[in-house]
């Protein structure tokens, strides 16, 4: 986006990525959690903890399907009423994929527990 919009220009501004800051249990810092209930809250630290277990999947050489499959059944085994998406994207263009590429990849997710509407995303591990 900051390509396209060309934000880093001149040179002397510069965009740098930093990590998601991280709560105690997991998920990412964000006013979204205020909104959960005591026991939502300790069912929404299923969220990071899937996406791991989806992101090793794959690196260890299951197919997209299965690892967001099971990924989906976790997440709703753990009280999560809906998953609004779970996909590997290209981490530059976005594009969405469906198979094992060279180019780095991102794990998305947006899944809903309660009222409040969860996302994050992670990179993928290349398979071995």
């Amino acid at each position: 986006m900051a390509r396209d919009l060309d934000l880093v220009q001149p040179a002397a501004r510069a965009l740098h990525g930093v990590a998601t800051v991280l709560e105690a249990d997991g998920l990412a810092l964000s006013l979204r959690n205020s909104y959960l209930s005591p026991s939502e809250r300790a069912s929404a630290a299923a969220l990071p903890q899937a996406m791991r277990a989806a992101i090793a999947a794959i690196a260890a050489g299951s197919p997209y399907g299965d690892a967001l499959g099971t990924l989906q059944r976790t997440l709703l085994a753990a009280g999560f009423s809906s998953l609004d998406y779970a996909e590997v994207r290209d981490a530059a263009s976005l594009a969405l994929r469906d198979a094992p590429h060279p180019d780095p990849a991102r794990l998305f997710v947006a899944a809903r527990i309660g009222k409040t509407r969860l996302i994050d995303n992670m990179p993928l591990i290349a398979p071995a």
